[in-house]
């Protein structure tokens, strides 16, 4: 008995994403979802026969040709044809030869969850190949599978889409580090908050599409103003265009204390 190992390399089937459109915040995505995989190892027993005794096989490749395959409620059933390469050597005259010759193969998975309708991708693996020879011209091949069994479906899911919102705080044209910037939301909730760099820089990211109130305060100096943000469009703000030097006349009480307590700690 001989032992030959081969093997094929499965490529994953591509993944198909469709876009629905979207609205103000969200982009509807159809996308496949695996329900189920298994291995469907399968023996692929089979007789070559020649004319002439086989004195030697000196090598046996076997390739998967193709594969079919149906669905039925927690099934997929399968079917193919393999492509046999043999070299060998007959016992008469030691005449060294290649024959070809095409088997077919059938067989199931259990993938409970599998339906009618589905999506199924099955790939063909020859994980080895044995065989024996006889006086009687002809030779038993004995080949194993491994079929990798993948069913999906297309589920609907909504991404959140975002925006971002950056900007400069200048005073009398020099830039103001750890100026604070907030951003609040129409109820006047807080939604974000942070200090500019030693350049007077700052960023926002991965702000929901909206209406917002943006704020700046450095050194005594505030100003407010009203910014809408689009979905994946990003928004610049610089400050200060019209500054106040106090805070009360533009923006609530609350509001200043925050505000006031954050440029008290740097």
């Amino acid at each position: 008995m001989s032992l030959h190992n081969q093997s094929q390399d499965c490529q994953a089937a591509p993944v198909t994403i469709t876009t629905a459109g979207s609205t103000a915040a969200y982009y509807t995505l159809t996308v496949p979802q695996v329900v189920g995989e298994v291995n469907a190892q399968t023996e692929v027993n089979y007789t070559m026969h020649f004319n002439r005794g086989v004195l030697r096989v000196e090598s046996i490749d076997v390739r998967p040709m193709y594969v079919e395959w149906d669905v039925i409620q927690g099934k997929v059933m399968f079917h193919g044809k393999l492509r046999t390469e043999i070299l060998y050597v007959t016992g008469e005259h030691y005449v060294r030869d290649r024959r070809d010759e095409i088997v077919s193969y059938a067989n199931y998975g259990v993938v409970p969850q599998a339906k009618p309708g589905q999506n199924v991708s099955v790939c063909v693996k020859v994980r080895g190949v044995t065989w024996d020879t006889d006086q009687h011209a002809r030779v038993d091949i004995h080949v194993l599978l491994d079929v990798f069994i993948t069913v999906t479906e297309s589920v609907t899911i909504s991404v959140p889409l975002f925006s971002s919102i950056s900007g400069q705080v200048m005073l009398n044209g020099v830039a103001q580090a750890n100026a604070i910037v907030a951003l609040y939301d129409p109820n006047g909730v807080l939604v974000a908050y942070t200090f500019t760099t030693a350049s007077g820089n700052y960023k926002f990211q991965t702000i929901s599409p909206g209406t917002y109130s943006i704020v700046a305060a450095v050194s005594g100096n505030y100003e407010s103003r009203s910014i809408t943000l689009t979905a994946n469009v990003p928004v610049t703000a610089n400050f200060f265009q019209s500054p106040t030097t106090t805070c009360t006349s533009t923006l609530s009480t609350s509001t200043c204390a925050f505000l006031n307590g954050l440029l008290g700690v740097v």
